[in-house]
């Protein structure tokens, strides 16, 4: 038979391109036939994913990290065309549990990587967005950009998600002019509105450290710089599918550097060529660390699955936790669930590597003991 392989990471323990050489290496000794490809749907992988298939060469930078220390990161570059994946340069990975706090934590590596781009002569940027520990709208990497935001009293503002509270006025006067002569195509890899229920914020600030009180205090301010943004300018991007992607980058992209804000999988999909790879296959094999609600808002596992579903294959998720109605994402095209773990077992066991890989064998183990009959 002949399989897919095309997962998403699970974020903190295997990556993309672990999980693929898993599973397709799992799948070849059993005698089968396999595509195994590292998949982004815009957040941390994109680099795995397409670096290889654009040419891309590395290039390595100094920036300010996530917390302002100073730090290595890297971004591709050919030509007159730049690949960043946000996740490099303020991933969650980048930040210690214990330090993780969005108050805290600015965006203004990724305008760094942005400049050194420009110096390089770039002229179109490919921005992946996702697995980001930022909610800061933006305003670290606009201000490392050249826009200033001022406070009532006429101070500067800083550039951490704490500063978003107190911005009053928004200066472009010093903004990189270079700026207006590169365009932007940014992957998001989720939906989601910038404010409200649903916005950057209630949905994704808890998981970068934020209190319940501190989400619904930085939903206000995103709220009321959005408010000054149309006020200013006479946009209101704030609705936009993805603008609340990345803690807010979407819509910072979207309102102050026009760019053409695309859904991730789509992106990825069509750059790989991936709906040749899946009319080959008989059966996809997708995934990631959690099927949840979010996964409906654009996720990788569930999109593959929907597209899968296009071309009359069947499709298996793979995930380390599930927690949410499977009728919901059966009815989207994903045929089988599975999450790999056995028994109680507490998060940060169920993360290590080597326990992720026993499991994950053993879970595929029982499916084609099935599919074989």
């Amino acid at each position: 038979m002949k399989f897919l392989v095309a997962m998403d990471s699970f974020k903190g323990s295997l990556t993309s391109k672990e999980l693929a050489d898993i599973v397709g290496t799992y799948l070849l000794d059993r005698g089968h036939r396999v595509k195994s490809l590292s998949l982004s749907d815009g957040g941390e992988g994109l680099l795995d994913s397409l670096g290889e298939a654009l040419d891309l060469d590395m290039v390595e930078i100094s920036v300010l990290g996530p917390l302002g220390e100073e730090r290595r990161a890297s971004y591709a570059i050919k030509e007159d065309r730049a690949l960043i994946e946000m996740a490099r340069l303020v991933g969650l990975d980048l930040v210690d549990k214990k330090d993780r706090n969005p108050l805290n934590i600015s965006s203004y590596s990724l305008g760094q990587a942005i400049l050194d781009g420009l110096d390089r002569g770039v002229k179109t940027f490919l921005i992946g967005l996702g697995g980001s520990v930022s909610n800061d709208m933006g305003l670290g990497m606009l201000m490392a950009l050249g826009y200033r935001f001022y406070k009532e009293d006429g101070s500067l503002s800083g550039h951490y998600g704490r500063d978003l509270g107190q911005i009053k006025e928004i200066d472009d006067s010093q903004v990189d002019a270079r700026l207006k002569d590169v365009k932007f195509i940014v992957a998001s890899d989720v939906k989601n509105p910038l404010c409200g229920s649903q916005g950057a914020s209630m949905v994704f600030a808890g998981q970068k450290g934020a209190s319940l009180e501190d989400r619904r205090l930085m939903d206000g301010w995103f709220k009321n710089l959005a408010d000054l943004v149309e006020k200013t300018y006479g946009i209101d991007y704030r609705d936009w599918p993805g603008a609340g992607a990345a803690g807010g980058m979407g819509y910072a992209f979207k309102s102050f550097l026009k760019a053409d804000l695309r859904p991730g999988f789509q992106l990825v999909s069509s750059l790989l060529s991936l709906e040749e790879k899946i009319d080959w296959a008989d059966y996809v094999i997708t995934g990631e660390g959690q099927l949840n609600e979010q996964s409906l808002m654009g996720k990788l596992p569930v999109e593959l699955a929907s597209l899968a579903k296009k071309h009359g294959k069947v499709s298996i998720g793979l995930f380390g936790a599930i927690d949410m109605d499977l009728g919901k994402v059966n009815d989207m095209g994903l045929n089988a669930c599975f999450a790999i773990s056995q028994g109680p077992i507490e998060e940060q066991e169920a993360m290590n590597k080597k326990v992720a890989m026993k499991n994950l064998q053993a879970c595929l183990s029982q499916i084609l003991n099935l599919i074989e009959l």
